[in-house]
């Protein structure tokens, strides 16, 4: 194999690859000029054609395309891999592994692409057995990625690990409720006019009065979180060149300033009534809201942590899932499910296959409708479906402007939202 280096050799890869499904083929473009990376299907048939990389039929090879190449020395192609090893538990054992390294001498020479503005390499010697997700990026002769990557999920039922029941039922049936929230309009605009929360109780999944306005002063609201009772929230205001994260029950609002940053503060989570997660200056932070001075410090593998999507507290431990850049994978933004020590604070991490509903798993709560904020029929507002709904049917709330930042208590109880009546 010349220069180039594979793990795990497989001696037919049709059998292991017939039941690939793209998730996500291509990233944001980048400037051009830019390599950009992309997994296709090398059609034995049509040299030079390339189809997207599910359904092998004989003689096809899975490949990777790269755009607007331009190789500086000393450049390197790795391939690494998302390993499930666990039979019925597969979130507690992925890994990420090596599976390729290709130096920029062997890319020319394996390339079969004939358009010369291109490189497609195949990549029929890498064994992707047990993998469920691939990934693929350019180094230069530093070690730093370039232009941009690739991901390309094989399995796409794990992409339900760690999901709410609704969520694993519908990917093991195909409900229409995957399609209902790819499409879903989730408006929560960076610059609109000073907001105001409300407030709403639910009762089996059915508001019991109409929304409250909270008395709290009109803010540039940026974040939204309610305790898993649905007895406290928080909330992040910007002001003059600054965040402020403030926290405080909901039926008698009294705010108790938990931080404050020049840096944004990030998707505030209660794993249970007084513990709370939040991100800023690319850190994960967990406070114990009756004890605001006694942040315990976390160590974790990341370079940095851009989001939280969900946090639950249970047998000692939260578990939250984040969207991270790993020291090991700097170039890649990828999501992981964090186990945390509330005894020691001690942290085990695992890596998650890419999945466009994290965001959705904290209101896809069991007997309670799914709650979004949007435009429907013209209407912007609080809109709602029944998740088991085969119609999809959506129905409007609450009628109000610059509708956003969502929050619906685990047990079902309570809504918040933020607003301009």
């Amino acid at each position: 194999m010349s220069h180039a280096s594979f793990w795990r050799i497989l001696p037919s890869a049709k059998a292991a690859l017939g039941a690939v499904a793209v998730m996500c083929l291509l990233p944001a473009l980048m400037a051009q000029g830019s390599p950009q990376l992309q997994f296709v299907k090398i059609l034995k048939a049509t040299p030079g054609q390339y189809g997207p990389p599910s359904h092998f039929a004989p003689g096809e090879a899975i490949g990777v395309k790269i755009s607007s190449y331009s190789p500086p020395e000393g450049m390197e192609l790795r391939v690494s891999g998302l390993v499930n090893r666990t039979v019925g538990h597969p979130y507690e054992k992925n890994e990420t592994i090596a599976l390729a390294v290709l130096h920029g001498a062997e890319i020319k020479k394996q390339n079969v692409a004939t358009n010369a503005a291109e490189v497609v390499v195949p990549l029929s010697a890498v064994d992707t057995r047990d993998v469920l997700e691939i990934s693929a990026w350019l180094v230069d002769a530093h070690g730093n990625q370039f232009g941009s990557p690739a991901k390309l999920t094989l399995d796409p039922s794990a992409s339900s690990q760690a999901g709410p029941s609704i969520l694993q039922k519908a990917m093991a049936t195909g409900s229409g409720l995957l399609n209902r929230l790819l499409n879903i309009y989730e408006d929560v605009r960076d610059a609109p006019d000073p907001r105001v929360v409300f407030s709403v109780s639910l009762e089996h999944g059915k508001p019991t009065a109409a929304p409250v306005r909270l008395p709290l002063e009109r803010a540039q609201f940026h974040a939204l979180a309610i305790s898993p009772q649905g007895k406290r929230m928080a909330w992040v205001v910007e002001e003059p060149g600054q965040y402020i994260l403030w926290v405080s029950d909901v039926d008698k609002i009294a705010p108790a300033k938990i931080a404050s940053s020049t840096d944004e503060i990030v998707s505030p989570f209660f794993a249970d009534e007084s513990l709370l997660l939040y991100v800023t200056n690319s850190a994960l932070v967990v406070v114990p809201t009756d004890k605001p001075g006694a942040s315990p410090t976390l160590v974790l593998p990341f370079r940095t942590v851009t989001r939280i999507d969900s946090a639950t507290l249970g047998a000692g431990r939260i578990e939250c899932i984040v969207s991270a850049t790993h020291r090991d994978t700097p170039a890649l933004d990828l999501p992981y499910l964090l186990k945390i020590s509330v005894s020691d604070w001690k942290t085990e991490v695992f890596r998650l296959p890419v999945n466009p509903y994290y965001k959705s798993y904290p209101l896809l709560v069991a007997g309670s409708p799914f709650f979004f904020a949007g435009s429907e029929d013209g209407v912007e507002g609080i809109q709602y479906f029944q998740p088991d709904d085969p119609d999809g049917q959506i129905s409007t709330l609450y009628k109000v402007r610059f509708p956003g930042l969502v929050a619906l208590a685990a047990n079902g109880s309570r809504l918040l939202f933020a607003g301009a009546p």
